[in-house]
């Protein structure tokens, strides 16, 4: 069953002339990070450590182009590659190896670190 977010999605909203998915589309282009936004990037970066754990060449580019033209919607590919390296900075504090090409960020909100914290303790590569 799809999340609960996302059923109904193209279907008319009772009483209103927007679908969902241009409802969801509208919450996904808010400044804000959705908690489905941070979990896909966080699964691609366990995705792309898997790849790298097991020694199977991938593109960083493809990887990102998928996620951000199917999941992320409205972010940019620079934000999808900034949010990666706050990824890398929660996994460098959690002292868990992080991938190389995403260095940690400096600076990552609490809010943030602790949503990307409780994310990557559940979705590991």
């Amino acid at each position: 069953h799809p999340p609960e977010l996302l059923r109904g999605v193209g279907k008319p909203v009772s009483g209103h002339e927007k679908s969902a998915s241009v409802i969801v589309a509208t919450m996904v282009h808010s400044d804000a990070w959705s908690d489905v936004e941070l979990a896909a990037a966080v699964v691609a970066y366990r995705l792309m450590q898997g790849y790298e754990a097991s020694g199977v060449g991938y593109s960083k580019a493809d990887v990102r182009r998928g996620v951000v033209t199917t999941l992320m919607q409205g972010r940019t590919e620079s934000a999808y590659e900034y949010r990666l390296q706050n990824i890398s900075a929660v996994l460098e504090r959690m002292g868990e190896p992080w991938l190389k090409g995403y260095r940690p960020a400096a600076n990552v909100g609490v809010e943030v670190a602790e949503r990307l914290e409780r994310i990557l303790s559940v979705i590991h590569p």
